[in-house]
């Protein structure tokens, strides 16, 4: 008998672009605390900065959209099916 649970490709998707967001978000807040005077190990910056740029490029793919405010250097992401439960 198997156990577990079986999700529908669209679901997983919306998970996957959950998780995405998140990392994007938690990464962009360790740049910013570095901006300000946070320590932050020197091969952790350019490493952030290089999975930004890739989550960037990766969130549209799995329907979300990257959405940037300038000013602050803050990114956004949405989930752009209206279907979406979450």
């Amino acid at each position: 008998m198997r156990s577990g649970i079986t999700l529908d490709f669209d679901t997983a998707d919306r998970i996957t672009l959950l998780v995405l967001h998140d990392q994007l978000k938690c990464l962009r807040k360790e740049l910013e605390d570095f901006k300000e005077g946070k320590w932050l190990h020197p091969e952790d910056v350019v490493n952030n900065a290089k999975i930004i740029a890739a989550l960037e490029l990766l969130i549209p793919y799995y329907g979300g959209t990257v959405e940037y405010d300038l000013t602050h250097g803050d990114v956004s992401v949405t989930i752009t099916d209206e279907n979406a439960a979450f």
